[in-house]
């Protein structure tokens, strides 16, 4: 079985980063992208970008930490930042972890 490796052409097409804010946002995707299912690929398509594009990708882990969904794998928002962006701008605000309640 072969291992996907996460590439930034391909973080590219499925996310929008901005290094500024720390924000990843979903882009819109085609239905090549999608196997069918129970469904078409293009109502699959469509589903999914009526729900999720131009949305703030991932959610908060109970550790605190940026969660992003990708391929049926989890990675946390500030490894993607590093693969995403060859450098991040200086002003870069960290959310990828909350502030704890301490």
């Amino acid at each position: 079985m072969t291992k996907f490796v996460l590439t930034q052409e391909f973080l590219k097409s499925m996310l929008d980063y901005n290094p500024v804010t720390g924000v990843f946002v979903w882009k819109e995707r085609t239905p090549d992208m999608f196997n069918d299912g129970g469904h078409t690929k293009e109502h699959n398509c469509a589903a999914w970008n009526a729900k999720f594009t131009g949305k703030i990708a991932g959610c908060f882990r109970t550790d605190g930490y940026l969660t992003i969904r990708l391929l049926r794998r989890n990675y946390q928002a500030h490894q993607l930042a590093d693969r995403k962006s060859t450098r991040l701008n200086s002003s870069h605000t960290d959310i990828s972890r909350m502030p704890s309640s301490a």
